[in-house]
């Protein structure tokens, strides 16, 4: 059976395989996806265990004194809308906010019927896992391209140097760079001459043939960035891009923090 992987915007493709009681056996990569190619990376592929942990909520429960106890669908929807109910009247719409899992954001119906329940209530407050781990891709893509749904995907054939910050592609895949074999691709660019090299905390030794990893501690990426700019900047020979700074602003405020 035909299906992909939710738990990221890559997607991968997945063959699903079922036992003649419908019961979830295995999952693999689906070799014949044209994106994914027969890749995925581990925490797709482990997303049975998920689906069959006796953790896993099945359906409603209240919480009393003593832990949990069933609840049936239609008492859960009356005592949540009840609730909710009060504390708009009380506080107002843009009291309460949403938030959506990747699985459900990457489900069509999931995704269309969260945004209309927020538009019914009257909050624009609606959050996902990429108001976590991506908010600075969207931030940037807005500040640069005009749209926060606009992301530029590296030319991996032609790029001469490769940084790579705050990523190991051996463990996930190239998040937003929808490359179907990340750890191969990155080899081909080893192989033709071009430096990757990557920025992370910990030592890539499992990456340590395609380039080096330089170390820096945990949130200074930010001053990682700035020393690189003032290195630019400072050079004699290359400087800020003139043509490239006519599409932004604040430049000078740019140069003095960096100086």
């Amino acid at each position: 059976m035909k299906t992909f992987c939710r738990l990221c915007e890559v997607n991968c493709g997945l063959e699903a395989t079922v036992d003649e009681n419908g019961r979830l056996t295995a999952l693999q990569p689906d070799r014949d996806h044209p994106i994914s190619k027969g890749f995925a990376c581990h925490k797709g592929l482990l997303a049975r265990e998920i689906h069959h942990d006796p953790d896993r909520a099945n359906h409603p429960q209240r919480k009393t004194g003593d832990g949990f106890t069933r609840a049936s669908w239609d008492e859960a929807v009356e005592d949540i809308a009840t609730r909710l109910r009060a504390i708009v009247d009380e506080h107002g719409p843009e009291s309460v906010a949403l938030y959506i899992g990747n699985p459900s954001a990457f489900n069509a119906l999931g995704s269309l019927a969260a945004g209309m329940f927020a538009a019914a209530i009257g909050t624009p407050h609606l959050f996902n896992a990429g108001t976590q781990d991506c908010s600075n891709k969207f931030a940037v893509s807005e500040a640069l391209y005009g749209s926060a749904e606009i992301h530029p995907i590296a030319d991996l054939d032609q790029v001469d140097h490769l940084l790579l910050i705050g990523t190991n592609p051996r463990v996930s895949k190239l998040s937003f760079l929808q490359t179907a074999d990340p750890v191969g691709s990155l080899r081909g660019v080893r192989d033709r001459g071009a430096e990757v090299v990557f920025v992370n905390p910990l030592a890539l030794e499992d990456l340590a043939d395609v380039g080096p990893t330089v170390q820096i501690r945990p949130d200074t990426d930010a001053y990682f960035l700035a020393a690189m700019l003032c290195e630019i900047e400072g050079a004699e020979d290359l400087g800020f891009d003139d043509d490239a700074l006519g599409n932004v602003t604040s430049v000078e405020a740019l140069r003095a923090f960096v100086r």
